[in-house]
């Protein structure tokens, strides 16, 4: 799979004129699909002083930390290149391609485990989403310290491909679980429903959805998996479930 590097240029991309000075001061670039054929694409000058629909973008991003061991490789061939000149800095690039058509490739840029900058592609080599942060080596502390709180309750199916549930929780009559493999993750939710909806699924805002009915609840996918790996996801949920 040929490597596509998006250069940033930051010359284009930094509009300074009326912009809001507040307390974070980190600067992130980011560009999503927004249905699988067009894209967004933006600066926020400052996490905090945005909407609240791009902040929560932002933070889903920088959520994000390498632990290479973390990795499985019976999933991913991994390609490292170390001391990548990026930006007047030296870091190290991880390509992370998967090994089959159940997962996404990802590239990132790392110092100290820290993911300066991170592409998203689907198996058939579509950008889902990129970011980086502009001014990283004097806020890798502050970002650092931003991390989803995680609980996990007892699931009907902990473990899926490489894939390990992290998150749960039950709320509005809602179920949702996260699950991992280190890189890449999806939301698995649950509910009943009143009425029977057609099985779809989209590419919305650099995530693919998911979403069926059977026996009375809507299941649905959210995340970085192909739809096909989603429907499986779901049959052996159900199929776990009824044991």
């Amino acid at each position: 799979m040929k490597l596509v590097i998006h250069i940033i240029l930051i010359t284009y991309i930094f509009v300074l004129n009326e912009q809001i000075l507040c307390s974070s001061n980190i600067s992130l670039y980011f560009k999503v699909s927004i249905d699988g054929q067009s894209y967004y694409e933006n600066v926020l000058f400052d996490i905090n002083c945005v909407d609240d629909k791009l902040q929560y973008v932002a933070v889903k991003l920088i959520e994000k930390s390498l632990n290479i061991e973390d990795i499985n490789s019976d999933f991913y061939q991994i390609n490292i290149y170390y001391n990548v000149n990026y930006l007047n800095s030296y870091l190290d690039m991880y390509d992370i391609t998967p090994l089959f058509n159940d997962r996404f490739k990802h590239i990132l840029w790392v110092k100290d485990n820290f993911v300066v900058r991170e592409e998203v592609y689907d198996f058939s080599d579509r950008l889902l989403y990129a970011y980086a942060f502009l001014n990283y080596d004097d806020t890798v502390e502050q970002i650092r310290k931003i991390y989803r709180k995680k609980q996990i309750n007892s699931v009907p199916l902990p473990y899926y491909k490489g894939f390990y549930a992290i998150y749960s929780r039950y709320e509005n009559n809602i179920l949702q679980i996260i699950y991992s493999d280190g890189l890449n993750s999806f939301s698995f939710f649950k509910r009943r429903y009143k009425k029977v909806i057609q099985e779809d699924n989209k590419i919305v805002f650099a995530n693919y959805v998911y979403r069926t009915s059977k026996n009375g609840y809507i299941y649905a996918v959210v995340g970085t998996i192909p739809f096909n790996e989603m429907k499986r996801f779901v049959k052996t949920y159900i199929k776990k479930e009824d044991q």
